[in-house]
Formats: structure tokens, sequence, C-alpha cells
């Protein structure tokens, strides 16, 4: 956890100021004066240059991602496996659900692979 925090969620900071920065590394972009907080800057991503919004999109995002992520981390606590998912479901819902999918299962697999086809934090 120690490699995941200093050194993945650290790079997502760094490649988001070298982004904004550009060449001038040690002072603060107008960008950053503008929108002085993350937030801030995530919320105005359309009024950037198009052509550092990808990045800061990706860099920013992944910095929330992971800012939200080590906030939020508590000691794991194992929880016990409810192989009867269904059951807790709205049965409307999963009406719809079993229509397009067949089975609950379905609907899994495409969550499983529409998320591996994510690039970055979330």
């Amino acid at each position: 956890m120690r490699y995941h925090y200093n050194i993945l969620h650290k790079n997502y900071e760094l490649k988001l100021l070298e982004t904004l920065r550009g060449n001038k590394k040690k002072e603060e972009s107008e960008i950053e004066k503008q929108f002085p907080t993350l937030i801030k800057l995530m919320e105005n991503l359309e009024k950037l240059p198009e052509e550092i919004r990808k990045n800061v999109r990706f860099f920013g995002g992944g910095l929330i991602n992971h800012n939200f992520f080590f906030t939020h981390l508590a000691k794991f606590k194992v929880q016990p496996i409810d192989y009867q998912v269904e059951k807790r479901i709205n049965e409307g819902l999963l009406k719809l659900i079993k229509t397009k999918f067949i089975k609950f299962e379905g609907l899994k697999r495409e969550i499983v692979k529409s998320a591996l086809q994510v690039q970055g934090s979330g």
C-alpha cells in the first residue's frame, strides 16, 4: 500500500502539475491561479485549453479517485459472501435485468467487461 500511495498516487499529482505548468515546473501556472483547487479545476475542464484537457481529466480524475480511496481507507473487514443477492434486488429491476441479460450473472459479466475497458483509476 505504501508503494501505491508513495509512487502511483504521487505520480498522478506530478503529472497533473507537469501538464498545468509545462516547462515551468516550479512556478504556479495561470490555470492554477484561476482554479486554485482540484475540484474547481475539474469542474471547469471545458474552460481549459483543448491540448491539455485530456491529461488534466486523466491525471486530475486519478488524483481525486486516489484521494477518495486513501481518505476512506479502513482496515479490511471480511464480509460473508451473499450467494442470494438476487433475492435483495427489486422485483421489477430483476425482471428488466433478466430480460436483457437472461440471468443476473450476464449483467455481472457485462459490468466486468466494461470496467476492464476503462483506462486509469476509474
